[in-house]
């Protein structure tokens, strides 16, 4: 074998090696892909690890060539990742620079830590659907009577004391006589991620002191109905206000349905787990989980500036599987290629029915006057069709119940650019799109006359 036959063989063989670690990291990327459920770009990588396959009965001169331009995309690739890792951050608080606003590139758990070497007695916010005895679940509130850390989109984190339900209330509200407001709903209501003043509800509490505020991120309609029994009830006030967040709410409610417990408040009068009367044991169930999460969640921040961080093992994991490039593939894909998702939502528009008709009728059945607040996500402000046919359908479900709806979203879309009411990149609405929510329920309460608390 002659000198350039050999030195061509050894390149093939090069060229294998290379070829073959490309290939068997592709299959582990595209078996993660499986069981952490990220199908939207499986083909790609099927069809990719086919191409590797083929590449073995290439010549072996066109096998060296073709591992150079695998070794090429592999470093372009890296490099993208690396970019993402870095721009992360800077793009979370963008919009807090761009209004000339510092950023707080804590994380939760280090707020809570350095609130407790304070003397803070803090703690992180609880979803709903903690597991308490009975076997039974929580409806948002979290540990009564302490200081919640909640959410930073806009520059600094949203932190507020919670009441004696762990709800986001001043004190004294629970003990209002007459109560005049009960607001539900998910995050939106609760007033994430801005000030304590500064969410649509405290605002209306500034006008109507006497104000529930039984917001809490992640519930849905089916979770609400059930906040309202354990809660409302009781309290029976003059208006609820019913918010309804159409990015999400059809969503949860088809999660929702597929828990019993939260199906018997529907399909049960009278259903309730008196979670009124079990806050001390709540309040100890929580306790252990959310200390073990903040001493557990630790890690090093790089660059202050641009709040670069490093998590151990877990940054390096991501790096390597391109957690940052697959993302924005994946959000690519989404965008292009998933117009029908909404029709999942539509099919749960039978249940949504079922649920404010049950709401309507207990309110009804304490002399007190529903409302239907209608909350705009992104989506629908970028003229998503689907999303489009879903407000109408949802809005004509409500008023052939009766309720009066008011209706946010037209005061977003009069708006030059709708979108600047959110703290992009963020979902939730910033402190104008919170104040411009508060304006059209105070509007259309003082409209109603004799409807108003």
């Amino acid at each position: 074998m002659d000198a350039p036959e050999a030195k061509g063989q050894h390149a093939g063989r090069t060229a294998t090696v290379i070829i073959s670690v490309v290939l068997a990291f592709c299959l582990l990327d595209a078996v993660h892909s499986v069981f952490s459920r990220r199908f939207v770009y499986l083909p790609i990588q099927v069809v990719f690890l086919l191409i590797l396959i083929a590449s073995y009965r290439l010549r072996p001169s066109h096998r060296a060539n073709f591992a150079l331009l695998l070794v090429g995309l592999i470093v372009a690739l890296f490099t993208v990742e690396f970019a993402l890792t870095i721009l992360e951050p800077m793009m979370m608080a963008r919009p807090a620079w761009k209004a000339g606003r510092t950023f707080d590139f804590r994380t939760r758990e280090e707020v809570i830590r350095d609130l407790r070497r304070k003397g803070v007695d803090a703690f992180q916010r609880v979803a709903e659907g903690f597991p308490i005895a009975g076997p039974g679940m929580t409806l948002g509130g979290s540990i009564s009577n302490t200081t919640i850390v909640y959410c930073n989109e806009t520059g600094q984190y949203t932190i507020f004391r919670s009441d004696e339900h762990g709800f986001n209330n001043p004190p004294g509200v629970w003990n209002a006589k007459p109560l005049q407001i009960v607001a539900l709903g998910d995050s939106f209501t609760t007033g994430a991620c801005v000030g304590p003043d500064e969410g649509f509800v405290s605002l209306i509490q500034k006008k109507y002191p006497a104000t529930l505020n039984l917001g809490s991120g992640g519930n849905g309609p089916l979770v609400e109905l059930a906040a309202m029994d354990e809660y409302a009830v009781a309290l029976k006030p003059k208006v609820v206000l019913w918010c309804f967040f159409e990015g999400n709410d059809l969503d949860d409610l088809r999660h929702e349905s597929a828990k019993p417990i939260l199906m018997h408040y529907l399909q049960e009068d009278g259903f309730s787990q008196n979670l009124v009367g079990r806050q001390m044991e709540i309040d100890e169930a929580m306790k252990g989980p959310l200390e073990q999460a903040v001493d557990s969640r630790r890690s090093t921040l790089l660059i202050p500036s641009i709040g670069l961080r490093f998590y151990g093992r877990t940054s390096v994991r991501r790096f390597v599987s391109l957690h940052e490039t697959h993302n924005l593939l994946a959000q690519v894909i989404h965008h292009g290629g998933d117009k029908d998702a909404w029709k999942a939502e539509e099919a749960e528009m039978g249940l949504f029915r079922e649920v404010m008709a049950k709401a309507q009728k207990q309110i009804s059945g304490w002399d007190g006057k529903l409302y239907f607040v209608f909350l705009p996500g992104t989506e629908i402000l970028r003229n998503d069709p689907g999303r489009q046919t879903l407000r109408v359908e949802v809005l004509q479900t409500v008023k052939e119940l009766g309720i009066p709806v008011i209706d946010v979203y037209p005061a977003f879309k009069e708006r030059p650019d709708p979108l600047t009411l959110f703290s992009l990149p963020f979902p939730h609405y910033n402190q104008e799109g919170y104040r411009i929510t508060a304006e059209k329920i105070l509007q259309a309460l003082a409209v109603n006359g004799g409807s108003q608390p």
